[in-house]
């Protein structure tokens, strides 16, 4: 039993060892790389890029009609038109006029001038709404015209050099704003923060020339409240706030705030009174956390030795599990450094219930303060059986057909459960398009007439009437006249299936009405033949229970760090292995046993998931209700929530 893990532990080292990695790029013509989303086309692709199919056709020798996702294409840039480019207007040389080319939007013509789609709508007031071919735009070419950017530009003088010393308890951001720098300067200067800061540490300050740099601070820097998110390991930049942020500054925060009311009588709902965070009792000083995940690795063979053949055959099964693996420990290291002192215990469940029960029964896990796993649901009630016998918290980190919480306060629903994101869909829309009418479509089949019903409920309980329609009982006639001219018409349609789907976009699109708003289900990101186009002109809203922002400075952080000691890109199981790993052992850190008394009073946003947690009942665990929300704009996808 006890020897497990590290049987375990080095046959990822092997994996790991195994990972390809190829980074290099073409250096010998102007190209971004585009990696293709599910459901995206090369119309599409074309379309966002103001290029045409035959040009992306010639620089993708044998690409294929059908892209599939992940799908890396070569986009050439292209350099500006000469009659744009010799248009200097307002006598300074700071700004350019283009002609609007057919087809082309503004994230083509940013991309071609090396400036940001936020800079031309600057300078174009009403670009926002469109653009129209033959229309003339300014184009920023210096600095005077430029847009207030939200982050910190580059330096562009000589700056100055000194050195900082790391106290404890200090953060990127007060150190930031200590010497009056940005938190990507320090990341430029100091490359290894970005796997976190460690009391004892001297770091590089750079200062714009004519700044003089403060002597090195030999007090602790106070920590200010925010009731938003914490401090993020990986963030690069602080965005929306000038007050610094910590872990339990949002549970002070949000302690002595009385839950809102909702009469929702198909969830019971409530916050349990918060314990106060002084009681030294309910923490340690070192924590055993044992990791159940099903890497599926029991009958892999033994390493191999010098003799030069082949180590343990990976399975496509072990991938996922891996993967939550890899980001598992990327969070660990982090929190580390923060001053978390804990000991993962790693076990292979084979996904097999009765294999994880036996597992239980060994002497490590007789001291475990917490449990995290696993990826299967067959694993979960055992798991959940032992945690709530024990009295430890227990982390679910996938959405399970039934509530693992129900009944047990220990448990920690990470991944919310379909009806409570169809219902945080409900209040998202319902909220953003008031005194709308609200029609709700489904194909007569069971689970699509349970969403559509969750939907209506929810709908129901926050005072708003929705219309359910059936459509092969109904008929799509029947629909047509229950769509209002005169307000906006907000459309679930309640399906997965992507010929229904179809049916539907397509007999919207033809209406050419602009007061049809969209709603649809996580599955459709999935969807192969549907034109994006639909998406874009009947504004369709997605949500789901995850999303990356890649070009979010956090999120590049984190992946380079992921790909400099993986060797291969982080899949979406190794950011929610990070995520879910940094809050859950965060929070084990500040409240020791009384973590589930107090979960729900720190909310968080992490790199591919938000944390807010409400608890299902007075003797049921928590469940995360953070939901992503987003639409499909001059062929992006844009994050509403």
């Amino acid at each position: 039993m006890k020897k497990q893990p590290h049987f375990i532990l080095l046959l990822l080292c092997f994996f790991f060892a195994a990972i390809p990695g190829s980074f290099a790029q073409d250096s010998r013509e102007v190209f971004e790389i585009h990696t293709t989303v599910k459901g995206e086309t090369l119309s599409a692709i074309a379309k966002k890029y103001a290029l045409t199919l035959e040009e992306i056709r010639a620089d993708n020798p044998g690409i294929k009609k059908n892209i599939k996702a992940g799908q890396k294409i070569k986009i050439r840039i292209h350099a500006p038109a000469k009659e744009n480019a010799s248009k200097n207007i307002g006598g300074s040389g700071k700004y350019l006029l283009h002609k609007v080319r057919k087809g082309e939007t503004l994230y083509a013509i940013s991309r071609t001038y090396s400036v940001s789609v936020q800079e031309i709508q600057y300078l174009n007031p009403g670009a926002e709404k469109g653009i129209k071919e033959g229309e003339e735009l300014r184009v920023p070419s210096g600095k005077e015209h430029v847009a207030p950017a939200k982050e910190s530009a580059p330096d562009t003088i000589a700056p100055s050099v000194g050195t900082h010393k790391v106290l404890p308890g200090e953060t990127l951001y007060s150190i930031s704003k200590r010497y009056g720098v940005s938190i990507q300067s320090l990341l430029d200067s100091n490359p290894e923060l970005i796997v976190g800061l460690k009391a004892g540490q001297v770091i590089k300050i750079r200062s714009q020339a004519g700044k003089t740099l403060p002597v090195s601070p030999d007090t602790t820097i106070k920590q200010s409240q925010s009731a938003k998110e914490t401090d993020h390991p990986f963030a690069a930049s602080e965005k929306d706030s000038s007050k610094e942020k910590s872990f339990l500054s949002i549970w002070k925060k949000n302690k002595a705030r009385q839950p809102v009311s909702r009469p929702d009588s198909s969830r019971e709902e409530s916050r349990v009174t918060a314990k106060s965070s002084a009681d030294t009792t309910a923490k340690k000083n070192e924590y055993n956390v044992a990791i159940f995940l099903p890497f599926h690795l029991g009958d892999a063979p033994e390493p191999s030795d010098s003799s030069g053949e082949e180590g343990p055959h990976i399975n496509s099964e072990s991938l996922p599990a891996l993967e939550f693996y890899q980001g598992v420990t990327l969070a660990a290291d982090s929190l580390a450094k923060s001053g978390l002192s804990a000991h993962l215990y790693v076990y292979d469940t084979r996904g097999d219930s009765s294999y994880v029960k036996q597992l239980l029964q060994g002497g490590d896990m007789q001291k475990a303060d917490a449990v995290i796993g696993s990826l299967t649901q067959n694993d979960l009630l055992p798991l959940a059986r032992f945690a709530k016998e024990k009295k430890i918290p227990i982390l679910s980190p996938v959405t399970t057909s039934f509530n693992i919480a129900y009944n047990n306060p220990m448990a920690e629903m990470a991944s919310p459960s379909v009806k409570t994101q169809c219902e945080e869909m409900a209040r998202f829309m319902g909220e953003k398009y008031k005194k709308s009418n609200y029609i709700l479509l489904n194909n007569n089949l069971p689970r699509e007439i349970e969403i559509s019903s969750i939907f209506k409920n929810k709908l129901a309980i926050d005072g708003l009437s929705a219309r359910e329609i059936n459509i092969p009982k109904q008929g799509i006639s029947f629909f047509k006249i229950n769509i209002m001219p005169s307000v906006k018409n907000v459309i679930f349609v309640c399906s997965s299936n992507e010929a229904f789907v179809t049916e539907v976009l397509t007999e919207l699109n033809a209406r050419k009405d602009s007061n049809i708003i969209v709603a649809g289900l996580p599955t459709w990101e999935n969807f192969e033949t549907v034109d994006l186009e639909f998406f874009q002109k009947l504004q369709v809203h997605i949500f789901s229970s995850s999303y990356i922002e890649y070009e979010d400075p956090a999120t590049r952080k984190f992946s380079s760090v992921y790909r400099s000691q993986y060797k291969t890109e982080p899949s979406l199981f190794a950011f929610q292995g990070f995520d879910m790993t940094l809050y859950f052992l965060n929070a084990l850190m500040n409240f020791g046993s009384r973590l589930n008394d107090n979960i729900s009073y720190v909310p968080q946003k992490g790199l591919s998931l938000g944390f807010d947690f409400y608890r299902t009942g007075q003797q049921s665990g928590c469940e995360n209700r953070s939901i992503a929300v987003f639409m499909y704009r001059d062929y992006q996808k844009i994050r509403l929530k």
